[in-house]
């Protein structure tokens, strides 16, 4: 995984306003079928990490579970987060073609 550009995208892309925080925003754009990635942070909580993952796999929604909270903060420019949701389809497969590079 390239994790450097993948966070240079989600800068970008929060600098675009694509990027969607917080797991209950999170979870409400994937039942619009509004997010089309999402970097879930290894030091969520239990719960938060129960409910994004559930809602992962009843949408189908391509994921990475990769960074902490305070560096997914720190990428977009704001307080530490736990779940951020992608809702540009361009900036969505660029992440993905990024979580398989070597």
């Amino acid at each position: 995984m390239n994790e450097e550009k993948i966070k240079a995208l989600l800068g970008f892309a929060q600098k675009a306003g694509k990027i969607i925080s917080g797991d209950d925003m999170v979870i409400a754009g994937m039942k619009k079928k509004q997010v089309f990635f999402i970097v879930l942070a290894q030091d969520a909580s239990d719960y938060v990490k129960k409910e994004v993952l559930y809602h992962i796999d009843k949408y189908q929604v391509p994921y990475i579970m990769g960074f902490d909270k305070v560096e997914l903060g720190l990428v977009i420019g704001k307080s530490p987060r736990a779940v951020l949701g992608v809702t540009d389809k361009n900036f969505a497969v660029g992440m993905q073609k990024n979580v398989y590079a070597v």
